[in-house]
């Protein structure tokens, strides 16, 4: 059964890098360390991946292979294709390295969500208690013209409200997720430096991008057209070309597309992606930061509103009742 899949993922594979950079052993000892130093672990799940692991690479099977048919963690394709890449370049501490990098930086992105929603979440919890609160101060307050059915639509009247806020609140959580999480451009314009960088060539680097996003997917589409026009001899700045379908604002698809252009004139073709995936990486970074800003006072204005139109719609009737 394959279970809390990303965290135990990333601690398989912390655990593999520091037991082979840092403890100079080899695979099959790491994942001996690896099965010992787990096995008073909760669920023992990375224990019983290294056991499961090691026994299948001592039968003479490929690791790439083992980790494709995993019965307890499952790893995605980006993750095989990079261990499948090493075993033909013979450096899997280089896979491993990039990998477990990309782990950390999807755990900063959950962490980054965690925190954002906090004080959203922190905040509906008071503007609920505290629209409770109103219902039953102004039942004490105007009890004598209180009736039961007024009561059961006072109740109607909070639950409508709040189901009103948690539904904003749900759609401004994933445009949030969006923002905050990293570019997929950002991460498939890492992926290929990282290949480039090891002499592999472009396409098949491509290649594993494609992996990552899907053939169907926007993404996968675009860098598969990529891969066509490569093939066929186009520079990287024809190649590489971003519309306005990939990305709507006009002058990061400038920024980029000039990037490509001064790489074919200089000839830096294996230093232009790392540039263009840190600019990227720059941009969401600040962008992050300034909606991240904007939180604390749009929630407040938001719950501001939900908590005014709850008193208007429970105390004017009253009030209304009392005059006459």
């Amino acid at each position: 059964m394959k279970i809390n899949n990303f965290e135990n993922v990333k601690k398989f594979t912390d655990s593999l890098f520091e037991m082979m950079k840092m403890q100079n052993m080899s695979l099959v000892k790491s994942l001996e360390a690896i099965e010992e130093t787990e096995i008073h672990g909760k669920e023992n799940i990375i224990s019983k991946v290294a056991s499961f692991t090691k026994n299948r690479l001592q039968e003479g099977e490929n690791l790439s292979s083992i980790m494709r048919v995993c019965p307890y963690l499952e790893f995605d394709s980006l993750y095989i294709s990079f261990i499948s890449f090493s075993e033909k370049t013979g450096n899997l501490l280089k896979s491993l390295e990039f990998l477990k990098s990309r782990c950390s930086r999807e755990k900063e992105n959950r962490e980054k969500i965690i925190e954002a929603i906090i004080y959203p979440c922190f905040v509906i919890f008071l503007a609920l208690a505290f629209s409770i609160f109103i219902v039953l101060y102004k039942n004490i307050l105007f009890s004598a013209t209180t009736s039961e059915a007024t009561s059961v639509n006072e109740i109607g009247i909070i639950v409508k409200s709040f189901l009103l806020l948690i539904s904003f609140s749900f759609f401004g959580f994933l445009s949030l997720k969006k923002l905050i999480c990293n570019s997929n451009l950002y991460e498939a314009f890492l992926i290929i430096n990282f290949q480039i960088k090891e002499e592999v060539d472009i396409c098949s680097a491509i290649n594993c991008v494609i992996e990552l996003f899907g053939c169907d997917s926007k993404y996968g589409i675009y860098f598969e057209m990529i891969k066509e026009r490569i093939e066929y001899g186009l520079d990287l700045r024809k190649a590489f070309f971003i519309d306005k379908t990939l990305i709507r604002n006009s002058k990061i698809r400038s920024e980029i597309n000039n990037a490509f252009y001064l790489a074919d004139k200089m000839e830096s073709k294996s230093e232009v992606f790392d540039k263009i995936a840190t600019w990227i990486f720059e941009r969401n970074e600040a962008r992050r930061k300034c909606y991240m800003k904007l939180i604390e006072p749009v929630c407040i204005v938001v719950v501001g509103i939900f908590l005014l139109s709850i008193v208007i719609s429970l105390y004017m009737p009253s009030l209304s009742i009392l005059n006459t």
